[in-house]
C-alpha cells in the first residue's frame, strides 16, 4: 500500500524501556523534528520527471551537493532520496532545491533521521484518463538496500507489485529491468568508492511506463 498521511496533533505515552523520540538514550535533547513532508498528500500524475539520489553522505563526504547536481534537479517535479542523506541539515539542503522530497532512512542517517524517515515506501503515479475509465497507474518503492544479501536482493524483497524499485547502500549504480521491475540505484554524487564517477539518477514517467537514466559526471 502507499504511504498515508502522516497524523497531526497525536500523542503517545511513554513507553517503559523505549527511547523517547524527543530524547537520545542519554536524555540528551534533540532538534526539534522537521515537519513532515507534504508530497505525501499530493496525488502524482504522468508525464512526471524525477530526480533520484542516494548515499549523499553530507557532510561527511561533501558539504553539499555538486553544482550540476543541483542544477539538474531544481528543473525536476520530484526528487526521491534512498537514504543515507546523513543529517538533518543535508535534508533541509536537499529541500531548499525547490521540487518536494521524499526520503527513506539508511544505515547511517543520525537518529533524527530515523525517527522522521521510514524504511520504506511506495510512490504511486497515475495516468491521466477520460472520466468513468479506469486510472492506470504506477508503483514506485524506495527503500536503502541493505538487510542482508546483496543491495538489489534486499531492496527487491522489501516489495511487492511494484513497476521499479530505488535503492543505493552500495554505492553502485544500476538501471536494468529484472523479471518485470525496474532496478535503480543512482549510485552517489559524493562518494564514488570504486566506481569511475561520481553518480545520480533520472526516472521519466510517461503514459507508457517508467525509464531510468544515471547521470555519470567528474568532480571538478
Amino acid at each position: 500500500m502507499s504511504d498515508p498521511p502522516d497524523g497531526r496533533g497525536s500523542y503517545r505515552p511513554p513507553v517503559p524501556g523505549r527511547v523517547n523520540l524527543r530524547t537520545g538514550a542519554d536524555g540528551s535533547q534533540f532538534p526539534p523534528l522537521p515537519p513532515p513532508d507534504a508530497p505525501e498528500r499530493r496525488i502524482w500524475h504522468t508525464p512526471l520527471i524525477i530526480g533520484v539520489l542516494a548515499d549523499t553522505h553530507m557532510p561527511g563526504r561533501a558539504r553539499d551537493l555538486p553544482p550540476p547536481v543541483v542544477a539538474t534537479l531544481r528543473e525536476v517535479d520530484l526528487i526521491l532520496h534512498a537514504g543515507d542523506i546523513n543529517t538533518l541539515d543535508a535534508m533541509e539542503r536537499i529541500r531548499r532545491i525547490g521540487p518536494p522530497v521524499l526520503a527513506v532512512r539508511g544505515n547511517v542517517d543520525v537518529p533524527e533521521l530515523w525517527q522522521t524517515l521510514p524504511v520504506q515506501r511506495v510512490v504511486t503515479i497515475g495516468k491521466k484518463t477520460a472520466e468513468n475509465q479506469e486510472q492506470q497507474t504506477w508503483r514506485i518503492g524506495i527503500t536503502h538496500g541493505n538487510g542482508g544479501g546483496s543491495a538489489p536482493e534486499a531492496a527487491r524483497r522489501s516489495f511487492s507489485e511494484v513497476d521499479c524499485v530505488i535503492f543505493g547502500h552500495n554505492h553502485t549504480p544500476m538501471n536494468e529491468v529484472v523479471d518485470g521491475v525496474l532496478m535503480f540505484n543512482p549510485g552517489s554524487p559524493t562518494d564514488r568508492r570504486r566506481e569511475p564517477f561520481f553518480s545520480y539518477g533520472l526516472l521519466r514517467v510517461t503514459e507508457t511506463g517508467i525509464t531510468g537514466e544515471i547521470l555519470r559526471f567528474q568532480k571538478g
